[in-house]
């Protein structure tokens, strides 16, 4: 089974990705409403492909990734 991490700001967005995959019976669905919430699901869970909104209060999309490949933990995450 492969894990999913979707991390969106909007709550509606967020909602339709995650009905979306779990919908899927092979995928297991982790969500976050922004890149702090991601990093600390990240340090709990193995996860297979991370799928994140650019534009996010906070820590956003693009210093989530920056975060990401600059920690050898996560950095195989595409």
């Amino acid at each position: 089974m492969k894990t999913v991490l979707l991390v969106d700001d909007d709550p509606a967005t967020l909602e339709a990705w995650t009905l979306g995959m779990q919908s899927a019976d092979c995928t297991t669905v982790l969500s976050a409403f922004d890149g702090n919430g991601a990093l600390a699901l990240l340090r709990e869970h193995s996860v297979d492909i991370l799928v994140s909104d650019w534009m996010m209060p906070g820590l956003g999309g693009a210093l989530l990734c920056q975060t990401m490949k600059t920690n050898s933990a996560f950095a195989h995450i595409p």
